[in-house]
């Protein structure tokens, strides 16, 4: 077994403290301290709270990431605190929640408490906002509320894309909506459902927004093992002739290569399948003055690509293109400056056999 960075038990309390020994995970809340009872027992406290490792805390363990330091792990920026059984929770089924959601669950705990403490005036809160795409074209900022099961709940802060009123619409429309724009991305989770049913909105009487939406299984991701024998090809997207004559790919490598295939085809180019390709050209034009959106939004469509079936234009179930992609972690993009009308951009992933990659991708994107 891996030697485990574990947190010191001053780190813990300070956790514990910080979110008023409360549960960080949204919707719960339970407060996990309070006195033993009983003969004898007056001065002893309970405690059913857990300090759980965003971060893994030993190289076997969940979430781990290889960049970060022993010190790092045991820190107090690398903990959140939870009930134990969302604590076992996250750790048991722990690419269900990546590392950059439970960050945002931390910090939204934490200004709670301090909210609760009447002391807000002269602080300036950190962002804990999360972009999410509804469909194609619904693009909105919003803040987790609550997670049961299948249903995920969260509070809008306000529109990227369209308004309060097409949110209103998808819903209420939402027997009429192309299936394969039933679907929901969320960048800090680095994840996409399918939607099962119309979302379910509340408005608050002082004009804040709550939606909730129901959200089938998540997609199992493939080795990118089993990936399929291909033609290997260069980075300008024809046939690699550096080794003297066509050469033949499969496994990791092809799966690799499929990224950039997959993400430079445009939506509806297909002429045997309209519903196939992505929409990174026009997010391109879109954002290209404003790198970080223009980056997220990508991440978006790279999470849409890997976990989003769809049903195809001879009406067949497809799975997602790059399903052997289990997490998007991250998306950067180094310069917007198009060579031979490709973007240069830096991935990271986790694979479908829980392994790492991190490396560059180059994606054709259509000049104008």
């Amino acid at each position: 077994m891996s030697k485990r960075d574990d947190f010191t038990e001053a780190t813990k309390r300070a956790m514990a403290e910080r979110v008023a020994w409360r549960c960080s995970f949204p919707g719960c809340g339970k407060i996990t301290i309070g006195p033993r009872m009983g003969q004898g027992e007056e001065k002893k406290s309970l405690n059913l709270g857990e300090a759980a490792h965003i971060v893994a805390a030993a190289k076997d363990g969940p979430r781990f990431d290889n960049d970060t330091t022993p010190e790092f792990r045991r820190s107090i920026d690398n903990g959140i605190w939870m009930c134990r059984a969302h604590a076992r929770f996250i750790d048991t089924d722990h690419k269900e929640y990546s590392v950059e959601t439970l960050r945002l669950w931390k910090i939204q705990a934490e200004e709670q408490a301090y909210k609760n403490l009447k002391l807000q005036d002269n602080y300036n809160f950190e962002s804990r906002r999360t972009l999410i795409a509804i469909g194609f074209d619904l693009l909105l900022y919003g803040t987790w509320s609550s997670v049961k099961g299948n249903e995920w709940e969260f509070i809008v802060e306000s529109y990227l894309e369209d308004s309060s009123n097409e949110l209103k619409n998808y819903s209420d429309g939402f027997g009429s909506i192309e299936v394969n724009q039933r679907f929901i991305s969320v960048e800090s989770q680095g994840d996409a459902r399918v939607i099962k049913s119309p979302i379910e909105i509340d408005y608050s009487t002082g004009g804040s927004e709550l939606f909730r939406v129901k959200i089938e299984d998540k997609v199992i991701a493939k080795k990118p093992s089993g990936v399929g024998a291909t033609i290997k090809l260069g980075d300008d997207g024809d046939l690699d002739l550096s080794g003297g004559g066509i050469t033949r790919i499969s496994g990791v490598e092809a799966a690799i290569q499929s990224i950039a295939t997959s993400a430079g085809t445009l939506y509806g180019e297909c002429f045997f399948d309209k519903t196939a390709g992505s929409f990174i050209s026009e997010l391109f034009h879109k954002y290209k003055d404003d790198v970080l959106l223009l980056e997220s939004v990508i991440k978006l469509e790279m999470i849409r690509l890997s976990l989003v079936p769809r049903i195809s234009s001879d009406n067949k179930n497809v799975t997602p293109p790059l399903s052997f992609i289990k997490e998007i972690v991250s998306v950067n993009i180094p310069s917007v400056v198009l060579v031979d009308s490709r973007l240069l951009m830096k991935l990271k992933l986790v694979l479908g056999d829980e392994t790492e990659w991190v490396g560059n991708v180059k994606v054709f994107v259509l000049q104008k």
